[in-house]
């Protein structure tokens, strides 16, 4: 009886792996799956702040920096920065500059519409001022550092020869000692630390002016006084120094009065009188 139950459980364990090798041959093989895709995450970062670009069109671009000292390397706090366009506008007027002023840290901060301005530029008390070129299209942000200079600061007064009372409104401007008509008119409207005006106590500061030899001169249209191209004082400012006593008195000038009119004589309006002086008349051509 034994004999025959063992001999059953061979033959059925047999016949097993009989059928299960039928089977591992007889099916199709599954196609083993493609892994996906393995997440990266060691993503490179940016080159540099002023290298990315807004996330969309219209987002405004921080322009931001610090200002310190040139010789000492201390943050200047109240530093003004302004970003504007220079130039001729391409569409319409150019848009109103942006400002801001620098922190406790130096630290300063403005956001811009991109492309809306060209220029930055950074001034503070007794520094100065400095331009930078700004390029804001396809970024979002903008880092300018400024380390300004120190410059001197130029006192003085204006009065009347005959009363010695101060005459306000007069323009005062600094010309370097060897420069020409063309790189005055470019100073100008680059460098406004070498022009102000008289106050109402005949009065004037000019402040950060670079180092330099200079000729402090006059233009004082339409005030009544008399002012010649050689009256210019020929001064040496000094970074971080203030020179004082660059003084001018002035005499008044004649008056002329009259009445311009057509051969009808009707008076015209607006038209201009100018007083040329006979010396120039008798010059020879």
């Amino acid at each position: 009886m034994k004999k025959a139950v063992l001999s059953f459980l061979v033959a059925a364990a047999l016949v097993g792996v009989g059928i299960g090798a039928y089977l591992a041959t007889s099916r199709d093989p599954i196609a083993p799956t493609a892994p996906g895709p393995i997440a990266k995450t060691d993503v490179e970062p940016t080159e540099a702040p002023v290298t990315s670009t807004p996330a969309s069109t219209g987002e405004l671009v921080r322009v931001f920096g610090a200002v310190t000292d040139a010789t000492t390397g201390e943050v200047i706090e109240g530093a003004q920065v302004r970003v504007r366009r220079e130039g001729r506008p391409e569409e319409g007027e150019a848009p109103e500059p942006a400002e801001a002023l620098s922190d406790a840290s130096g630290v300063f901060e403005v956001r811009v519409d991109p492309g809306a301005f060209n220029a930055i530029i950074c001034s503070a008390p007794g520094y100065t001022r400095q331009r930078a070129t700004l390029r804001t299209e396809n970024r979002s942000e903008v880092r300018s550092d400024f380390q300004l200079v120190r410059g001197g600061t130029v006192m003085g007064k204006i009065t009347d020869s005959v009363t010695g009372a101060p005459i306000e409104g007069i323009a005062i401007e600094l010309l370097g000692a060897q420069e020409n008509a063309m790189e005055r008119m470019r100073s100008r409207g680059q460098d406004p630390s070498r022009r102000a005006n008289s106050q109402a106590d005949g009065s004037y500061v000019l402040d950060g002016v670079p180092a330099g030899s200079y000729r402090a001169a006059l233009s004082m249209r339409d005030t009544g006084y008399l002012y010649k191209p050689e009256g210019a004082l020929p001064i040496d400012v000094e970074a971080g120094k203030t020179l004082e006593g660059v003084d001018f008195t002035l005499e008044k000038g004649a008056e002329i009065t009259g009445f311009v009119r057509d051969e009808g004589g009707a008076p015209i309006a607006g038209a201009n009188a100018i007083a040329i002086s006979s010396q120039i008349i008798q010059q020879p051509m």
